[in-house]
């Protein structure tokens, strides 16, 4: 019985740091993509504070570029359409069988 409590102790310690070594390396790739490479937390929320008072008098020309590539792309997607097709056949097979289950019990 200790051996499995010392087991799961561990095996909780052992996840619990890969939960917050994963944290930290999603922070790391997220301020990576931003382009934010410092590591300093005063000087990121100084910077986020300029980056948003310049954001609405600046807008950068790749970003409309890809907004417009990305409208194009989402004009014919395959698998939304089949997705959204697939959902709406459940719906309606789940409409009949809930309107047969309530046709048989007025019945009754």
């Amino acid at each position: 019985m200790k051996k499995f409590i010392l087991r799961c102790v561990v095996l909780c310690l052992v996840l619990f740091i890969g939960i917050i070594v994963g944290i930290k390396q999603a922070h790391n790739g997220v301020m990576y993509i931003k382009g934010d490479e410092s590591s300093s937390l005063s000087t990121s929320i100084v910077k986020e504070d300029i980056d948003t008072t310049n954001s609405s008098l600046y807008v950068n020309p790749k970003l409309s570029e890809k907004e417009k590539e990305l409208e194009e792309i989402e004009g014919f997607n395959l698998f939304s359409q089949a997705g959204r097709k697939l959902g709406e056949g459940v719906q309606a097979a789940l409409q009949k069988c809930i309107n047969l289950v309530k046709e048989k019990q007025s019945e009754m």
